[in-house]
């Protein structure tokens, strides 16, 4: 509220107000949950969100705000928000796509450029192991086998998870398997140097 008064000697003076209001949204920033890293299919731990201001920099209060999925599939909820009286809307939540890499969500409002949040979706924890090379093979005795045993780690959609600990370990017979514990590559490999 602004005031001003209009007073002549020996009058009461005249008291004028007016509430000064936020122009028209002209800009957005992200405030807060932008560079962040979750498992594929899981929530982002920050909800995004978004401060819209006036050509004067003023927060704007109910412009509406829509969070849509950009790039790396995943979903949202609560994706229409209207901003507070401290000019910010925040998404309801964020789940990143089933598969590793880049994800993006844009927030735009009319007649402002959107802004765009990334977060990185990382392989989930490891629910399978299957074999990456032969599970069979003749060596003459005391011999290496051809090709060393190798398997590959992946989690509950599929996706290959890097840095787990797999332990190969004889259960028939003699022998000597070298290079155990191995942990798995970027590919979810893990290979024992000799069996």
């Amino acid at each position: 509220v602004q005031q001003m008064s209009a007073s002549v000697t020996g009058a009461t003076p005249v008291v004028f107000s007016a509430t000064a209001t936020a122009g028209a949204a002209t800009q957005m920033s992200i405030v807060a949950g932008n560079n962040q890293r979750a498992s594929t299919l899981r929530p982002v731990a920050i909800a995004p969100s978004v401060l819209v201001r006036d050509a004067l920099g003023n927060a704007v209060a109910g412009a509406v705000v829509t969070y849509t999925v950009a790039s790396g599939g995943g979903s949202v909820f609560g994706g229409r928000q209207v901003t507070d009286a401290n000019g910010t809307a925040e998404v309801g939540g964020w789940f990143l796509g089933d598969v590793p890499g880049t994800n993006t969500l844009t927030a735009s409002t009319p007649n402002v450029p959107s802004v765009t949040f990334t977060a990185t979706a990382d392989a989930g924890r490891a629910t399978t192991m299957v074999a990456n090379s032969a599970v069979s093979q003749t060596a003459a005795a005391g011999a290496l086998v051809t090709q060393p045993p190798s398997v590959i780690v992946r989690d509950g959609v599929g996706n290959p998870v890097a840095g787990v600990v797999v332990t190969f370990a004889v259960t028939a017979g003699s022998g000597i398997v070298v290079g155990s514990p191995v942990t798995t590559n970027a590919s979810g490999i893990a290979t024992v140097t000799s069996w």
